[in-house]
């Protein structure tokens, strides 16, 4: 908590804690600056893997049978008309997502919201959960904001797993 709460703060922006639940992630923190409280998620609440910023970090970091296993089991359905449901659609986002350490989410569960999510990784280097921002997407697409806000999602996904007993190749 009090590292999201120091990502909120520091960027007035939503930040987000979720784990794996079968083919969705279940929020466990939801914090947020005082300015902006719209965006909060509450404790419990699930999104699908497939379309969510957070789902797809953890996604991502998955062998391939078991990303095979979560796609097939979940129920690929529009949220809105951004909502990529088609599983080479969906795959490339993953193997982006896997390049870059983390994955973005635009118009895809909410029209004009924005996600940009990293995992959470235990010692044995496998994804135990994720953390997100989320802010309209406006917010996200301006300047280098993507760019700034990545950068500090996995700065802080990375502090976090440290704490799990995570460290780097």
């Amino acid at each position: 908590y009090p590292e999201l709460q120091q990502l909120s703060f520091k960027y007035e922006i939503h930040s987000h804690m979720a784990v794996p639940s079968d083919v969705n992630v279940i929020h466990l923190i939801s914090t947020s600056c005082e300015k902006n409280m719209e965006l909060l998620i509450p404790m419990g609440h699930s999104h699908p893997m497939y379309c969510s910023a957070m789902g797809r970090a953890i996604l991502a970091f998955q062998s391939e049978n078991e990303i095979d296993r979560i796609l097939k089991k979940s129920d690929l359905r529009k949220y809105t008309s951004e909502t990529k449901t088609k599983v080479p659609e969906i795959m490339q986002s993953l193997n982006k997502a896997k390049k870059l350490g983390y994955s973005t989410v635009i118009n895809e569960l909410d029209e004009g919201t924005a996600s940009i999510a990293s995992p959470i990784f235990n010692r044995k280097r496998k994804p135990v959960g994720a953390i997100s921002v989320s802010a309209s997407v406006r917010r996200i697409q301006r300047d280098n904001e993507e760019k700034i806000l990545a950068k500090a999602v996995v700065t802080t996904a990375g502090r976090i797993s440290a704490k799990l007993g995570y460290f780097p190749k």
